[in-house]
């Protein structure tokens, strides 16, 4: 992916480089895994918009996809839980990523073992009943009074074991826990990890008009609450002392969504009152419990470097044929600041919204 700098320039990628394993936040509920050198990269959901009007907030520190992209396929695995659009980036994978070993959970409909299946370059592998991986070992969890649709997933290495519910947060059963408590034991003398969506990854109330912004904040945090409840009703029926919270980080860019009513803010803050949950942002080294952000939860610095290489392409062109007093200006809308330059006669500027962005940036619409 072009217009990003080599990763050995950032405090981040050093830092990984140096690591024989480790679990680090890419973005929502997006984990990169390293043990015995190999990587598994879970539910990556990068720059495609999903359901047409969801985008990354915040997105993925640019860094962070470089040293992705550097790693050696025949050492790397993506693990895609189920098929929501904020799960699998069908772009980004097929293109940069094709190369991967992928593992899906099964499920009743072929659905995402086809789609995943159009995304690699060799045939994926369901985890079913259980399936090894170099050092790491996989399983999957169906809570079938939740949905037939979306899988917990367990996976163990040498070096720690991690439980990825991304969107399962429901309180779970008897049985779940059970599986789950076997799977992932308390006593087996290597770190726990385990990672749960809190908050809110649908639409409602956000898209709905005929609510005021009051009544929505009021539905999302009680919607939030209730997640919380859950999760901790989780925590204690497995021992957990503390849990991971992802799979919260979207917004909805819509004309019928008020762009001050954000429920990722809401659910942080409701999260801040629960120090057991402690809740995830891209750069966070989780086995470190440390933070290699170098960026603001509405900074936008993967998808402004993605399109800041649009636009030096384009003004390469001019120049290769020989227009040199014009110029090609591209804008993220709304801006929150003044245009980059002075605009004169001569300058073509081109202003769209994230959405527009992101879809020009995958092939889904032209400039």
């Amino acid at each position: 992916m072009q217009g990003l700098r080599p990763s050995s320039d950032s405090e981040i990628s050093k830092k990984l480089s140096a690591l024989d394993c480790f679990i680090v936040h890419v973005n929502h509920a997006s984990l990169l895994i390293k043990s015995d050198g190999h990587y598994i990269l879970t539910d990556p959901w990068f720059i495609s918009p999903a359901f047409s009007c969801w985008s990354q907030r915040p997105q993925p520190m640019p860094d962070m996809i470089e040293y992705i992209l550097n790693i050696d396929p025949s050492k790397l695995a993506v693990v895609i839980s189920h098929g929501h659009d904020d799960h699998i980036d069908d772009f980004f994978l097929k293109k940069h990523l094709a190369a991967a070993t992928y593992f899906y959970p099964e499920f009743a409909s072929p659905g995402l073992g086809n789609r995943v299946k159009a995304i690699s370059s060799h045939p994926p592998i369901g985890i079913g009943t259980g399936k090894r991986w170099n050092s790491f070992a996989l399983n999957q969890l169906v809570n079938q009074d939740f949905t037939q649709f979306d899988a917990i997933v367990t996976i163990q290495s040498d070096d720690f074991d991690i439980i990825h519910a991304n969107d399962n947060w429901h309180e779970q059963p008897k049985e779940v826990i059970s599986r789950l408590n076997e799977l992932v034991k308390s006593d087996s003398g290597k770190s726990r990890y385990y990672f749960s969506q809190v908050g809110i990854a649908d639409p409602f109330p956000m898209a709905y008009p005929q609510f005021s912004l009051l009544e929505s904040k009021s539905m999302v945090s009680d919607r939030v609450e209730k997640i919380i409840q859950a999760t901790l009703r989780n925590m204690a029926a497995m021992g957990f002392k503390k849990i991971y919270a992802y799979a919260n980080q979207a917004m909805i860019i819509s004309e019928t969504v008020d762009p001050t009513l954000k429920s990722y803010d809401l659910a942080k803050e409701l999260i801040g009152q629960h120090g057991e949950i402690i809740q995830l942002e891209p750069g966070y080294l989780v086995t470190e419990e440390k933070s290699y952000s170098d960026q603001q939860i509405d900074d936008f610095k993967f998808t402004d470097r993605l399109i800041q290489s649009l636009e030096n392409k384009a003004n390469a062109y001019l120049k290769k044929c020989n227009v040199n007093d014009c110029k090609i200006v591209f804008e993220v809308i709304p801006n929150h600041h003044a245009p980059k330059e002075a605009l004169t006669t001569k300058t073509a500027y081109y202003a769209a919204s994230l959405i527009h962005w992101q879809n020009m940036l995958t092939g889904k619409v032209n400039l």
